[in-house]
């Protein structure tokens, strides 16, 4: 089955019950297609590229995060804005459902980690312990896990000659009941993102990295 985009596609995600798909692209739209790989719903919103999208886990909204640094709750019924988040100052470059739905991480290349009330729209709590941009978000074992993706600039009497992107990674596993940093673990690994099984916790990069979860 083939899903015609629009603009090259930065980030897709399955609903919970896999009768929809929301396609995160260049063009400024959230598309959301059914299993037959017809396009049902164009959501517009965003004012530059979305680059990651995520369902809830009850599967009644979507939510998409954008180089115009804000992220959108949508009602995936009726295609309408529940909420717009505002508080990174750089492109969002994840975004996620806590997994009992009660909260969206969105994660940026400001090097923040936010937490938001899904309801509401609250912002409420700002995680500022990454060095670089942040790519990827995932749970296990109760517990939250972000990634970044860290840049060296050489510079020569104060002014930047080389930069070399995505040298270093840094994976944070996160205590929700204080969001506080539990353990830290740096590799040598340009993340693009993460996922995992509640067992495993995979690192997306030229070379994918496998760590146990803790």
């Amino acid at each position: 089955m083939k899903f015609k985009a629009y603009g090259n596609v930065r980030n897709i995600s399955v609903s919970p019950d896999g009768l929809s798909i929301a396609i995160a692209a260049e063009d400024k739209v959230l598309a959301l297609y059914n299993q037959e790989g017809e396009r049902v719903k164009k959501l517009k919103g965003h004012k530059e590229d979305v680059r990651c999208v995520a369902f809830s886990p009850d599967g009644t909204k979507v939510a998409s995060g954008s180089h115009d640094n804000s992220v959108i709750i949508w009602d995936l019924a009726t295609g309408k804005v529940l909420s717009i988040l505002r508080g990174h100052t750089n492109n969002i470059m994840s975004v996620s459902f806590t997994p009992d739905g009660k909260k969206i991480i969105s994660a940026g290349q400001d090097n923040l980690v936010i937490a938001w009330d899904a309801s509401s729209g609250e912002q409420l709590h700002i995680l500022n312990d990454h060095g670089g941009s942040v790519r990827g978000i995932t749970f296990a074992g109760g517990k939250m896990i972000s990634v970044d993706s860290r840049t060296s600039v050489t510079f020569a009497f104060g002014i930047p000659v080389k930069q070399d992107s995505g040298n270093s990674c840094k994976l944070i596993v996160w205590d929700m009941s204080k969001w506080k940093a539990e353990s830290k673990v740096n590799s040598d690994c340009e993340a693009n993102d993460l996922a995992s099984n509640g067992t495993f916790i995979g690192v997306a990069a030229k070379s994918t990295s496998i760590f146990k979860a803790l």
